[in-house]
């Protein structure tokens, strides 16, 4: 091989190089497409439609139970007309139902006491007199509504059920308001301490027995 044809491979080859270096160059600033990312992000309608669930069970275990209620005699005696208020639904001013974070139920129920109401059992002719043995019929119909709540949903999942009552009155200062009579609670494990299968009169006298005694009100 004469030293012409040395040249020319030489040039072709180090040409040849230059554009190799110039090629590779620009792939190393040409700018890098993102990564594709595998990770699924949570879905937000996967939420929403826990969240609606959740609404929906409070909501039908709220209807559930305020049907129930409304056709639910109360154990105790009129003290007005022979067609007196006879069922715990007229007593019921609000049923509500939470969901808690273990999966259970709380019921809150709040009776509105008219003791100023002749058909009423709870009538009471002077308002200004204490509420005295009122609260033994109060205790019965929170008893009635217990039995009507945990017996007839078996398989709701309560965890605890609320009852409260009040009525308007007269406070210390001459203002009609809201006036707090009792509240009381029935949880999940003393419940589970009952013979659901007794019938409804007989439970709702055990529960009116292991209720407390509230003091005298006003």
């Amino acid at each position: 091989m004469n030293h012409t044809n040395i040249r020319f491979y030489l040039t072709v080859g180090f040409f040849a190089f230059i554009g190799v270096l110039v090629i590779w160059s620009k792939f190393l600033t040409a700018p890098s497409k993102p990564q594709q990312n595998n990770f699924v992000p949570l879905n937000n309608g996967d939420q929403s439609t826990q969240a609606e669930t959740t609404d929906q069970d409070t909501k039908n275990l709220e209807t559930t139970i305020e049907d129930k209620l409304k056709n639910t005699k109360m154990g105790i005696t009129s003290t007005g007309p022979p067609n007196a208020v006879i069922t715990i639904g007229d007593l019921v001013q609000q049923v509500s139902v939470t969901k808690e974070q273990d999966g259970g139920f709380r019921v809150l129920v709040n009776f509105n006491i008219v003791d100023t109401n002749p058909q009423s059992p709870f009538y009471n002719s002077n308002d200004s007199l204490p509420y005295n043995d009122n609260y033994e019929g109060l205790n019965l119909a929170m008893s009635g509504a217990y039995v009507a709540i945990y017996k007839y949903n078996p398989n709701a999942n309560i965890d605890d059920v609320i009852i409260s009552a009040s009525k308007i009155g007269t406070d210390n200062y001459g203002n009609q308001k809201q006036l707090p009579l009792e509240t009381t609670t029935l949880s999940k494990s003393e419940a589970s301490n009952y013979n659901w299968s007794l019938d409804d009169r007989s439970l709702e006298y055990l529960v009116f027995k292991n209720l407390k005694k509230p003091p005298l009100a006003n």
